[in-house]
């Protein structure tokens, strides 16, 4: 039955645009990829024009757990949502009781009269309906939301930072109105600048409910580190750490040491960890390619293979693709989605139809210009610069599935910059 309450809530709000586009969390066609994807492109856009801007990030304090249950379902009326559906929910909320047990020993029976239950089907699309006008107090910043993870950025200046301020100013009434808790040594504040030179900006002070923000060097953003300046070094850096730990540790541990197992155990614990959200930090620097893909050249070194024989052979016999491939494979894969309706993205809006087709295939994209590094390697540049010369085959596939398999059947090295393995 909870099944069916969701599903008919998410009908209703997605058939009638009531969350806000800025949010990702718990949505068909967005995610943690969508909204990191969103704000770095947006940032590359601004960096690209030579400007630089403050980012804050927001930490609610035990979200979940501090949802009041009769201002939820004040909202829910709000929205328009069917009576028998307010109801129904109200029924699911009211009446629960939390008990504390000690070492045999039970607390009093209290009511628990705020938090969404977590753990439920419900849950996550509640809250989402509860913090979804937290998006109307920012009027002059960009805001982006996943779940309860909130940053709002805006272009640097005098007068930017005021109006930053302003909405920061609404956002802590907003969250006096709804009983949200802010904490705010975990809220800060990020300058993004394409150098270590001073700002010609000063470094505002903003506040919080009253408190100073603290200005960060490097923030870890839904999982993906950005340091200061802008730069995905030190996510690199600490991603490779942790896999090379992990599969130090499968070499150590299992005794079957067969070339399939291994791989096997490879490709399901380590290379996840090199992979999460890669279209948004993949690297175009050769140091850093290489250090990525140190990690499963010494893996495959280490499983029963003569020291002579090279990484790239290595990878044939194993019937592995690099490391490399697999970021372009999945880049592409992304970029496929967008076009074809299939994330959610506002990313959509900077993909144009190229007017030139007299070669290739008849979907081609406008390449974006760029004046620097930053913008030229950015996930949208790179995607369209391979994706107009991919086979016409190859971009029309019916689906992602399909497309996927196509793109593993052409030659994408020439693509690579740390070459073929």
């Amino acid at each position: 039955m909870e099944e069916f309450i969701k599903v008919s809530i998410v009908n209703y709000l997605e058939s009638n645009g009531v969350l806000c586009p800025s949010q990702h969390g718990f949505r068909k066609g967005k995610s943690t990829v969508t909204t990191l994807l969103e704000s770095v492109q947006n940032w590359t856009y601004l960096l690209d024009k030579g400007q630089e801007f403050d980012v804050v990030y927001l930490d609610l304090a035990k979200a979940f757990d501090t949802v009041s249950h009769k201002k939820l379902l004040y909202k829910l009326e709000k929205i328009g949502l069917p009576r028998n559906i307010t109801s129904w929910v109200s029924a699911f909320l009211t009446g629960r009781t939390q008990v504390v047990s000690v070492n045999g020993v039970c607390s009093t029976v209290a009511d628990v009269s705020s938090g969404v239950p977590q753990g439920s089907v419900l849950g996550p699309i509640l809250f989402l309906i509860y913090i979804n006008d937290i998006a109307e107090c920012v009027h002059h910043g960009h805001i982006e939301i996943f779940a309860d993870d909130t940053k709002i950025f805006i272009a640097t200046s005098l007068v930017n930072c005021f109006k930053l301020q302003e909405d920061l100013d609404r956002i802590s009434t907003w969250c006096d109105l709804w009983q949200l808790g802010l904490s705010i040594g975990k809220c800060v504040a990020f300058r993004v600048k394409r150098s270590r030179k001073q700002s010609a900006v000063p470094m505002y002070p903003y506040k919080l409910c009253g408190r100073d923000l603290l200005y960060a060097d490097t923030v870890r953003d839904l999982g993906v580190t950005i340091s200061q300046p802008f730069s995905f070094n030190h996510h690199i850096v600490n991603i490779v750490s942790s896999a090379q730990n992990l599969s130090n540790n499968i070499l150590r541990c299992f005794k079957n040491k067969s070339k399939k197992f291994m791989c096997d155990l490879f490709c399901t614990y380590v290379r996840p960890k090199l992979e999460y959200a890669c279209p948004v930090w993949t690297p175009y620097l050769k140091k850093d390619i290489k250090l990525l893909e140190s990690v499963q050249n010494r893996f495959t070194k280490r499983i029963c293979f003569p020291k002579i024989i090279p990484y790239s052979e290595r990878l044939k016999i194993l019937k592995l693709p690099s490391l490399e491939l697999r970021r372009l494979e999945l880049d592409l894969i992304t970029f496929y989605k967008i076009v074809n309706f299939s994330l959610d993205t506002t990313l959509r809006d900077f993909i144009v139809d190229s007017i030139s087709k007299s070669r290739g295939h008849c979907q081609k994209k406008h390449e974006i210009r760029a004046m620097t590094d930053v913008l030229k390697n950015s996930f949208l540049a790179r995607c369209i610069r391979i994706w107009n010369s991919l086979p016409s085959e190859v971009v029309s596939a019916p689906n992602a599935t399909v497309f996927a398999n196509r793109i593993k059947k052409i030659q994408l090295i020439t693509f690579l910059r740390g070459g073929p393995g």
